[in-house]
């Protein structure tokens, strides 16, 4: 294998490692994102419900 087919690999290889990566990561994020909204839908419906019993 010459140098500039090996170079040429080696950066496909790279760069689908890079986009994998980031598509890990903005996955994490999201789902990390979505857990956060939802337990705080939960917050603000307890202190409601809370709210109502107080009342």
């Amino acid at each position: 294998m010459d140098a500039g087919l090996a170079a040429l690999v080696g950066a496909a290889v790279g760069s689908l490692a890079t986009i994998g990566a980031a598509w890990v990561n903005g996955r994490a994020t999201a789902r990390s994102q979505f857990d956060q909204w939802r337990r705080q839908h939960r917050r603000d419906a307890y202190a409601n419900y809370l709210g109502a019993l107080h009342d």
